[in-house]
């Protein structure tokens, strides 16, 4: 393994990956939490979709789980350890091995480096001394991610937005990562341009093992690239399981919406022109078509019903595909 790539042994294959256990967090001045209490495990070599409506909380989990926002409650946990408690030193090598892409590469880049320095960067911060095994690493990954070695002199602002994302993915797997956590990564990317870096981030997947997180609005998008699936609604987790489950048989009434919805626009959690979440209860009773009158008073929790997690007391009362 290349120099600065090498990976210590310290956790057994059954640990989670990556791991979000009882994680809350609170934005300054803001009236209430943008994450509240949400439990995720993601194991090793698997593909997860986190999904919801704008402002459901998909970009603060992600933050969350990249270790760039305090938790209010909680932990976030690498490779079987809470990040809280790896020194800073120790956190730096660590950090090699989870690695994000995010929605506006061209935001991401520092303006005055061009593709060379944008590559080289993670590598010379992580040790690589030698020029020669830097360029030689550049031109490699370049091909993994389907660019010429020749758009190493260029500069992002004269490519097209595809070859921006392909070079944002470059940069991600420039340290040989475990983990990549893809923020709407196609979300600003034409129709057929958003079908390469779908196939892209597959490829990718199958060839090197990655854990994969896409963070999305797009139900029918993620429906065709992950396996398990988190649903997440005014930030709260409503349902998590095995994509065959979740988006052929949902349980939850909002994720049901989700589907019927996902031919059109989603609905902004935000928009004044909404319903809130309920101050006590559901947080979605005051949306939902299915509710009763006990969800207004039903504090939701996450349980068991069959292959999948989910936080409705209808379910698995009336535990049906027909819910």
């Amino acid at each position: 393994m290349s120099a600065g790539t090498a990976r210590p042994a310290e956790y057994s294959p059954e640990t989670p990956i990556l791991e979000i256990v009882a994680g809350s967090v609170r934005f300054p001045g803001a009236p209430g939490l943008a994450l509240q209490d949400v439990s995720i495990s993601m194991q090793r070599s698997r593909k997860w979709a986190v999904v919801g409506e704008s402002g459901s909380g998909k970009s603060t989990l992600m933050r969350a789980l990249l270790g760039l926002l305090p938790l209010q409650a909680g932990s976030v946990r690498w490779f079987g350890r809470d990040l809280a408690g790896i020194p800073a030193t120790e956190l730096r090598s660590l950090r090699s091995r989870v690695q994000p892409v995010f929605q506006d590469p061209i935001a991401s880049f520092d303006p005055r480096f061009n593709n060379r320095r944008i590559l080289e960067e993670p590598l010379i911060i992580h040790g690589w001394k030698d020029e020669k095994k830097r360029l030689e690493r550049c031109a490699e990954v370049l091909e993994q991610v389907g660019l010429d070695a020749g758009a190493l002199d260029a500069h992002p602002r004269k490519m097209s937005g595809g070859q921006r994302q392909r070079l944002a993915i470059a940069r991600a797997m420039m340290l040989s990562p475990e983990v990549l956590i893809a923020d709407e990564p196609t979300a600003a990317l034409d129709l057929s341009v958003q079908g390469q870096i779908l196939s892209l981030l597959l490829d990718l997947h199958e060839r090197t093992g990655l854990t994969l997180v896409f963070i999305s609005h797009d139900l029918p998008l993620v429906s065709q690239l992950c396996d398990q699936v988190a649903v997440l609604y005014a930030g709260r987790l409503v349902e998590c399981g095995p994509a065959s489950e979740v988006f052929f048989r949902p349980l939850h009434p909002y994720t049901r919406d989700l589907l019927d919805a996902s031919g059109g626009p989603l609905p902004d959690a935000s928009s004044a022109s909404l319903p809130g979440p309920s101050p006590s209860g559901c947080p979605y009773a005051s949306r939902c078509t299915r509710r009763e009158d006990a969800c207004g008073n039903w504090s939701p929790v996450l349980h068991d019903a069959g292959p999948v997690r989910v936080a409705c007391r209808r379910v698995p009362l009336d535990f049906s595909p027909d819910l």
